[in-house]
This record gives structure tokens, C-alpha cells and sequence, in this order.
């Protein structure tokens, strides 16, 4: 039967001597290293959540939060939407559906859904909620129920030039 190999006991004998001062000696330099890369590592870390700090200041103060309508820029920024003008005018419901078909049959393409609420607010229009992004999901998802628009995929709409009636009709033969 062969005999078992300890790969952790594999040596015959330990290492004595100057092999193992200069084995200590790589260890502890190993260690060091890592402890100064830790510490590096740890001040960049601080001054990344600075520098994130100040920038969060010049935001507010180029972007303050005066209402709860629009967006101000993204952390990298890119504008999410354009301001809303001081007289746009609240949409909701049924009105806000059909702004919505008439900016989708005039571009005559598919639109994502950040794309449509810019156009919106280019045109003086504002999304009267809370929450616009999810009236405007929501808006999208009853045309489309209405057959009225096709969704594209994930977030994207396209409106429908000819739709089909969804009632039926009894045709008289």
C-alpha cells in the first residue's frame, strides 16, 4: 500500500537557521507591503467620499430642490431631463395619454421612455404627480392595452399608425 503524502508536513524538516530569518524576513516585508497598500487604500477611500461630498454641495447649489418636479443632472453630468418651463402646463390622466400618442405618431419611431418625457417638457408640458416616471410607465401600459401603441421592448414605445379597433362588432351578411 503506497503511503500517504501530508502535503502541510511535506518537508522533512523545518527550516532552521538563516533559510529562516530570511523566510521571516520575506513575511514580514510581505506584510508590510499589504499594510500599506491597506492604508493607501483607506485614504483614498476618504478622500473619494470628500470630494463625492463636495460634489453633492455644488449640485445643490447649481440644482436646488425647489419643487418636486423635474430632475436635476446625474452624479456624471449628463442631464436627465430638460427644466420644466414656469408655465408648462400639468398633465394627467387622459390628457397626458394623448400628448403622449401625438409625440409618439410625430416622431414616427420607437421612444424610450426618458426620451418621451424630455419631449414632453420641450413642448411645455409637466407630468402632474409624485411620481411622473411611473405615470408616464403607467400611461404607456393602458395604450398599450388599448392597442394604441406597441412596446418595444423594456421601457421603449412605438405607436401603432393604423390601430385595430379592440371592440368587435357584429357584421351584418
Amino acid at each position: 500500500m503506497p503511503r500517504r503524502i501530508d502535503h502541510l508536513t511535506q518537508e522533512s524538516f523545518p527550516l532552521m537557521g538563516e533559510k529562516r530569518r530570511q523566510v521571516v524576513a520575506a513575511l514580514h516585508n510581505v506584510h508590510e507591503q499589504i499594510q500599506d497598500l491597506d492604508r493607501q487604500m483607506h485614504e483614498l477611500a476618504r478622500k473619494r467620499r470628500e470630494l463625492a461630498g463636495q460634489l453633492r454641495q455644488h449640485r445643490r447649489r447649481l440644482w436646488p430642490r425647489l419643487s418636486r418636479v423635474g430632475r436635476c443632472p446625474y452624479p456624471d453630468g449628463s442631464v436627465a431631463l430638460p427644466p420644466v418651463h414656469h408655465d408648462a402646463v400639468g398633465l394627467w390622466g387622459r390628457r397626458l395619454r394623448a400628448r403622449c400618442l401625438e409625440v409618439l405618431r410625430e416622431h414616427a419611431g420607437a421612444l424610450a421612455l426618458p426620451e418621451l418625457h424630455a419631449l414632453l417638457h420641450h413642448r411645455g408640458y409637466l407630468l402632474h404627480s409624485a411620481t411622473p416616471v411611473k405615470t408616464l410607465a403607467d400611461a404607456m401600459r393602458y395604450e398599450v392595452s388599448l392597442g394604441n401603441v406597441r412596446r418595444v421592448e423594456r421601457g421603449v414605445y412605438q405607436a401603432i399608425t393604423n390601430p385595430t379597433p379592440t371592440t368587435t362588432t357584429a357584421s351584418a351578411a
